[in-house]
């Protein structure tokens, strides 16, 4: 699933996402929290999980949750500053607010347990265990399909990101699997791209770094978008989607 990190002025302007995630994004302040607001109200998603907004930004605990408007529920009790705070015993809440989407999920379940103390290390790069549990609840929040899907054996591996260039006429898909150092490929990866509204696809390419040749593949378009395969990934593939504008 394709992502942008947000920082604090992008909240600003996020018109062009469809979804907005607060990845247990404890501190937010009065204004943040309006902007986010903002964003549901014209008809866009949310997807928030454990303590989000239950904290200042000078990190003082708030009495409740400071989205409860959208996230209609009640934080934990707080037990006190040295008590660690607990995630709600609940099953995930989607709410329909106005125009707009929110999702609230109590607890992302680790595939492994890390404490405190222990230094993040690439054994703990695990999808969680409740993965398809945060993939429905952004994909319900933004509406439907996403501008990039991209369908692959589940290892856990495997990261996309879309990009434009809008100036020459292309759209790329990045995919890159982090399992390829200890030389696991993916294989059979299904790929849908949301073309541009006016355009089509003359040629998508694969391009790699592997030792394979770049190669040419066939495109199914249905419903302004185009579908393809990618055969293998070892390291890294990136398909060259070449746009043209559609005939009247």
């Amino acid at each position: 699933m394709p992502f942008d990190i947000i920082f604090d002025q992008h909240l600003q302007n996020l018109s062009k996402y469809r979804a907005l995630v607060l990845a247990d994004q404890e501190c937010l302040d009065g204004e943040q929290m309006n902007l986010i607001r903002e964003f549901v109200a014209h008809g866009r998603g949310l997807v928030a999980t454990e303590q989000s907004s239950l904290y200042t930004t000078r990190r003082l605990r708030r009495p409740d949750f400071g989205l409860k408007d959208l996230f209609k529920i009640s934080a934990p009790l707080w037990q006190g500053p040295r008590a660690p705070e607990e995630n709600l015993e609940i099953g995930p809440r989607q709410n329909t607010i106005g125009r707009g989407r929110v999702a609230y999920i109590p607890s992302v379940q680790p595939a492994i347990e890390k404490s405190p103390a222990a230094n993040m290390s690439s054994k703990y790069w695990k999808l969680p265990l409740n993965s398809k549990e945060l993939i429905e609840a952004v994909r319900w929040a933004a509406g439907g399909s996403l501008s990039l899907e991209v369908t692959a054996p589940d290892t856990g591996a495997l990261v996309a990101e879309l990009m434009d260039q809008p100036a020459h006429g292309r759209r790329l898909v990045h995919l890159v699997n982090y399992a390829g150092p200890q030389g696991k490929q993916v294989s059979d990866v299904e790929v849908s791209v949301e073309l541009p509204e006016g355009n089509r696809t003359r040629a998508i390419t694969l391009l790699s770094p592997d030792g394979n040749e770049s190669r040419t593949v066939a495109g199914r378009v249905e419903q302004g978008r185009v579908g393809f395969m990618v055969p293998c990934i070892e390291t890294y593939t990136m398909a060259v989607l070449e746009l043209e504008q559609s005939l009247a």
